[in-house]
């Protein structure tokens, strides 16, 4: 079966009855190695669609963090914020500890992953479970 997918004409391969015919042992090669570059191409459309994408991440999203994080806090609202912060990450690893300070100093979740040598999508669970900690949080002391 002939797949010009594969090979161009040109290319001295030439289909006999369902099987390959081959000129030559260099183009052997050629077949693996179009086979491979296919393969990879798939993987990287793969890992470069939706949420996979580190394209995605949105970088002036976080506009409404990076004005709290510039206001200076009082001594009060210090120590208010350093209880809060305890309080959210009891019962956690140290490691969301440090994702929480990185992200605080306004590194993007690209970064963290990096630095901390975990996937982007670890670091956005991770934020997500302190950002739903803290909405409970916020909605306890309301209620």
């Amino acid at each position: 079966m002939w797949c010009s997918r594969f090979f161009a004409p040109s290319s001295g391969v030439v289909p006999t009855q369902g099987e390959f015919k081959i000129d030559s042992s260099a183009q052997i090669w050629k077949l693996p190695v179009r086979i491979t570059l296919l393969k990879a191409r798939a993987k990287g459309r793969f890992h470069s669609a939706g949420m996979r994408d580190v394209g995605a991440e949105n970088q002036g999203g976080d506009a409404q963090l990076r004005k709290a994080v510039t206001h200076e806090p009082g001594p009060v609202e210090a120590v208010a914020l350093v209880d809060e912060i305890e309080a959210l990450l009891r019962g956690l690893p140290p490691l969301y500890s440090n994702m929480l300070e990185m992200r605080l100093r306004g590194c993007s979740v690209v970064e963290i992953a990096t630095h901390l040598d975990v996937s982007r999508r670890t670091v956005e669970r991770a934020l997500n479970l302190l950002q739903q900690r803290l909405a409970k949080a916020a909605s306890d002391s309301q209620g």
